[in-house]
């Protein structure tokens, strides 16, 4: 019999060993905890997992008077709600803490601000519904509206074929 020969029995002696540990300690694992107290302090021969309240989904909307309407009517809760304010396009409404030191998130309002980006291409139907939201009125935006609402775009197109050979003109204008 060579050296090599008893591996394999040990490596498979091992693979049931450590299975049966396995097992042992899963068994071990299904009797219930003992809750010890010593010094004001609680000990568990256990680890023990914290069973958490169960929170809603935070609901978003997009005005003050949806805030103000949602705490009025009481919707979800009677408990005392907390409103911060946490910037003048963020505002968040919450509940005391429960049990787990956790509050429950009830509503988000978050405002609608037309944007206008400077690095972009607006069409004139685009540009101008962006003058008329995103800018002040003035004269400045006044004469831009009346620029914008005077452009013409027009393509002319025109092809020729006579069998042999095709002629295509395209020309592309734009007039104030």
């Amino acid at each position: 019999m060579r050296k090599t020969d008893f591996l394999p029995n040990l490596l498979k002696t091992k693979e049931r060993l450590s299975m049966i540990k396995d097992a042992l300690e899963y068994l071990l694992g299904l009797k219930e905890a003992t809750i010890h107290k010593e010094n004001d302090q609680v000990y568990s021969d256990q680890p023990l997992h914290l069973l958490k309240e169960p929170t809603p989904d935070m609901l978003t909307v997009n005005s003050l008077s949806s805030v103000v309407n949602y705490i009025q009517s009481h919707f979800d809760t009677k408990d005392k709600l907390m409103i911060h304010i946490e910037s003048p396009t963020d505002v968040y409404v919450f509940s005391q803490v429960n049990a787990n030191l956790n509050r429950e998130q009830w509503l988000h309002a978050q405002a609608l601000l037309p944007r206008f980006r400077f690095d972009h291409f607006y069409d004139t139907e685009e540009i101008n519904i962006k003058l008329q939201s995103c800018f002040v009125r003035n004269d400045h935006r006044d004469i831009m509206l009346k620029i914008v609402g005077n452009i013409k775009e027009e393509a002319v197109r025109s092809m020729g074929d006579d069998g042999v050979s095709q002629a295509v003109t395209a020309k592309q204008e734009l007039q104030l």
